[in-house]
């Protein structure tokens, strides 16, 4: 049978039984369960099972996830995501659409703390949106913002996604990191270009707040340097090789302790809360990663990959033409499916023909995760979207869909061009990691 054929069977039987309703952990695991049945027998199904179960829970490498993942908790019930924004807004008071602006800074700032962009929609959408909305700014143009702001912790470390893309690519998670700051970075500095534009144009979208005293303004940075002190403390620790990946998880757990508790925040209540709230976020991340796991290696012993390679290779296609195909089938994948499970898809099948075409898996890792950013902001279906309406609902400021469509659309073309950045000067993405090896 024909690679293209086996391999539109695999993931067409996979999007139908996910239209149906099943959950995605479900669905890979029992594709890939399944397939290795029919194509190699029980006895082989059962080993897959068993290695793959045991492999996705042993790696020390995503000990870390947890650890990032109770990190943003903690940050989120202590309520400190408020305080970043509100001390963000003042030290940009008095410039146009400061209020954009601050919540611009309180996401690139969470992104960094978090690497969820779940939890940067929720934490800082809460903060945002009501204040936003009560000084006059355009519900859509609110919504958006939080929307684009909450997909840089896809991109900006300690981005989850990168971690898990290092395992299936095999290639260094801490250069990933450092890979995603400059980049995260053009990403941020495009949205504040839109902002900046809006605001001065439309003045009457995003009213200009007074400016704020000198005192207040000092007052706002200092309350604001323990946190870009964690941030860097993270990174630093990572760039400098004092601690690996785990490790500097674990020194972000601590610090968001410290915070919380010098914020009076800690209590047995919080922290009961952001351990609840953990295990329910890695329960979903693993389950998928298990199902993940086992249908790779349906993929993988099929040899799917490495016939892919060889018929693009004899096909004649221009490389950058597959590149942008991939990169296509990313966005769309991106915008039905959250980013995790399209990249557990995807990425074991068209890393090596990538690979094998003279792409830096480093520089892909960087341009799949601003795709994928893309996708979850992207109607009908994209996943940012749909949170912060329940989180705009949730705080009593309720914004249609039509609306939060709006404002997401432009940070879609900042997107455009901070990928086409990366893509005409790869050094952006790879400059950083080459200090690292």
């Amino acid at each position: 049978m024909n690679v293209f054929v086996e391999l539109a069977l695999i993931l067409g039987s996979s999007m139908l039984f996910i239209a149906l309703g099943i959950p995605i952990a479900v669905v890979l695991g029992l594709v890939g369960f399944l397939g290795v049945v029919i194509v190699f027998g029980w006895k082989m199904a059962m080993g897959a099972l068993t290695v793959n179960v045991t492999t996705a829970v042993q790696h020390f490498t995503l000990v870390s996830v947890p650890m990032f993942i109770l990190m943003a908790e903690i940050l989120i019930v202590s309520d400190l995501s408020k305080r970043v924004f509100d001390n963000a807004s003042k030290l940009l008071g008095g410039l146009p659409g400061s209020l954009l602006l601050g919540s611009r800074f309180a996401t690139t700032l969470f992104a960094s703390l978090t690497g969820s962009s779940v939890a940067g929609c929720a934490a800082i959408g809460t903060a945002a949106i009501p204040e936003m909305t009560r000084r006059g700014y355009d519900r859509g143009l609110t919504a958006g913002s939080v929307v684009a702001g909450g997909g840089l912790a896809l991109v900006i470390p300690p981005s989850i996604l990168f971690i898990v893309y290092g395992m299936l690519a095999e290639v260094s998670i801490p250069a990933l990191f450092m890979a995603g700051v400059i980049p995260g970075l053009i990403m941020s500095a495009c949205y504040v270009v839109w902002n900046l534009y809006i605001a001065i144009r439309r003045p009457d979208m995003a009213p200009r707040a007074p400016a704020v005293p000198v005192r207040e303004r000092l007052t706002a940075l200092l309350e604001l340097i323990p946190f870009l002190g964690l941030a860097f403390l993270i990174m630093g620790s990572i760039y400098t090789g004092v601690a690996t990946v785990t490790e500097a998880a674990a020194i972000g757990v601590a610090g968001a302790l410290l915070l919380s508790a010098l914020a009076r925040k800690l209590t047995i209540g919080t922290l009961r809360v952001a351990l609840l709230s953990t295990a329910r976020v890695c329960g979903f991340v693993f389950l998928i990663l298990i199902g993940a796991l086992i249908f790779g290696f349906l993929i993988s012993y099929m040899q799917i990959p490495s016939q892919i390679t060889q018929a693009i290779l004899a096909g004649g296609l221009d490389k950058w033409t597959i590149l942008l195909l991939v990169l296509v089938i990313f966005c769309l994948l991106g915008m039905f499916m959250e980013p995790l499970p399209t990249l557990l898809i995807v990425v074991p099948i068209v890393i090596g023909p990538l690979k094998a075409l003279g792409f830096d898996p480093i520089w892909l890792g960087v341009i799949i995760a601003i795709v994928l950013e893309m996708g979850i902001i992207l109607p009908p279906f994209g996943l940012n979207i749909f949170i912060v309406q329940g989180t705009a609902a949730h705080a009593g400021f309720p914004v249609s869909y039509p609306e939060v469509v709006r404002g997401s659309l432009p940070y879609v073309a900042a997107d455009g061009v901070a990928l086409a950045i990366i893509i005409l000067v790869p050094a952006a993405a790879l400059w950083l990691p080459s200090y690292i090896g």
